[in-house]
This record gives C-alpha cells, structure tokens and sequence, in this order.
C-alpha cells in the first residue's frame, strides 16, 4: 500500500489503525522522525528509523519521494536496513521540559510583579525618614 497522508498525528493514526495485520515501518532520519517515531512506536510491529547517508540504493537511480518511498520498503522487506534512531531523545520528554520552563518563567514573573509594590513601599517609607543632611542613609 502507498498513500500520500498530511502531517498530522490523527492522519497518519488513521492510516495505520486502517490496515490489519502486523504492521512494518521504516521512514527516514529527519525533522518529524522523533515525533513519528513516539507517535507510532506503540501501534507497529516494527519501526526502524534508518539514515539516509547509509542507504546506497538511495543514492542511485532517479529521486523522488515515490521512489525513495518503494526503495525503503523494499531494503525493509530485505532487512537491509540498520536502524539509526531508538527513541532515546524522545520529543515528548522535550515537550515537557519546554512546557516547564514556560510554567517557572511565568511563575517567576508573577512572583515578582507581586514582590515589586511590596519592596516599592518599604523603600519610600525608608527613604524618606533616615537620610544624613549629606545624602547617606543611618542604620539604627
């Protein structure tokens, strides 16, 4: 089966609970492939993201996605393939790390906005009661 689908996790989830059977999949190192790799390790059989550089059935011949596509499976079918990625970097742990930092950058912020009017008053009322004729501040 060969079918162009969007990039998107209910597209491509659609796609693979569509077809019966154990399901193998390969697909290229790249920009999508954690996530791809995260979204679909559960649902497949087998999953092996390989390295483009190492395919030498890639290099040659005639390019396009099609092609590139079939000769995948094909290196698949044959078990010529290596995989080069297993998960170790999963994108969701990233997503949450980024998620977090979001969460203590505004917790940061709020706490501050808040100290600010605090600090503000204690220091106009100190200011304006504990100065020296020549400018420098008594401590009692």
């Amino acid at each position: 089966m060969q079918s162009v689908i969007p990039t998107q996790a209910s597209a491509i989830l659609d796609c693979v609970s569509g077809i019966q059977g154990s399901l193998h999949v390969t697909l290229e190192e790249g920009t999508h492939s954690a996530w791809l790799y995260d979204l679909l390790v559960q649902r497949v059989k087998k999953l092996v993201v390989c390295n483009p550089r190492k395919n030498a059935l890639l290099k040659s011949g005639r390019k396009s996605d099609a092609i590139d596509a079939r000769k995948l499976a094909e290196l698949l079918w044959a078990g010529m393939l290596s995989p080069f990625y297993h998960g170790e970097n999963s994108a969701l742990e990233v997503q949450h790390l980024a998620r977090a930092y979001a969460m203590l950058t505004d917790d940061t912020t709020r706490t501050m906005m808040r100290l600010k009017p605090c600090f503000a008053a204690r220091r106009s009322s100190v200011l304006a009661g504990s100065c020296t004729e020549n400018g420098t501040m008594m401590i009692t």
